[in-house]
């Protein structure tokens, strides 16, 4: 008989992989998720200017903290913290995220169609070193992929521990940040 799988399993053959951790409490308050998300084509500068923003804001009205977010032509990272224990579920914040941005970019003619690819990579933050090193594999990105010589001055990476100018913050958890991690 044929079942319905959850939406978060993967079928190799007759086998399921579940993806999730077996032994990890989820509704833990101050869980932290990397995130990736694909677009189906890369994304023009004013589209990902006015794609940052919205993220931004998007947060600011999700039960989740954004703790870093850089969007590139062709994707985006984020690392987020759950603010409570309450907080929804992380694939509720995506669909959130995906949906609301969708809805003001093509309000505001910036966009015409969709261009989120389906679903998004996560990884559950498990440590404080796992976590800097996100935080730095964010912000060295545009670097890595030659789109600026220092992050200070891309103009789409945000993260709330560090000060580019524009965002208030305070330091990484005493690390330095570099891009070659």
């Amino acid at each position: 008989m044929w079942r319905q799988r959850p939406p978060c399993d993967r079928v190799r053959g007759d086998m399921v992989d579940n993806p999730r951790l077996q032994h990890f409490d989820y509704a833990t308050q101050n869980t932290s998720y990397f995130v990736t998300v694909r677009f189906k084509a890369p994304m023009k500068e004013s589209v990902c200017e006015n794609l940052f923003t919205k993220m931004l804001s998007v947060f600011d009205e999700s039960d989740y903290i954004c703790d870093a977010l850089v969007v590139m032509p062709d994707h985006l990272h984020i690392v987020t913290t759950k603010a409570t224990e309450n907080s929804s579920r992380l694939s509720d914040l995506m669909c959130m995220l995906k949906s609301k941005t969708l809805y003001f970019l093509k309000k505001e003619d910036i966009m015409v169609g969709t261009f989120w690819q389906r679903g998004y990579y996560d990884h559950i933050i498990r440590n404080e070193a796992d976590w800097i090193e996100k935080i730095h594999y964010i912000i060295g990105n545009p670097i890595r992929a030659g789109l600026t010589v220092d992050s200070e001055s891309y103009q789409h990476l945000y993260c709330r521990f560090i000060d580019f100018g524009a965002t208030q913050g305070r330091p990484l958890r005493g690390s330095e940040v570099s891009s070659d991690k």
